[in-house]
């Protein structure tokens, strides 16, 4: 996971989607709060969430240039 992480961030300071800051940390909040309650599911289902949200902003960044 960490590659993937450090690719992400690199593009989040490229492309400045400041715009998408709440909702991100949304998503990260949810996905720490699974893990600190040890819910499995919770996490996969934020972890998911998250990567799904990630993903659609890279797609609509690269659509947009």
């Amino acid at each position: 996971m960490e590659p993937l992480q450090a690719l992400i961030r690199r593009a989040w300071y490229h492309f400045e989607r400041r715009d998408d800051l709440l909702p991100a940390a949304g998503h990260h909040v949810a996905f720490a709060q699974a893990l600190a309650t040890a819910d499995p599911a919770a996490a996969m289902t934020a972890s998911d969430a998250l990567m799904a949200h990630l993903r659609s902003g890279l797609l609509a960044t690269i659509d947009r240039d």
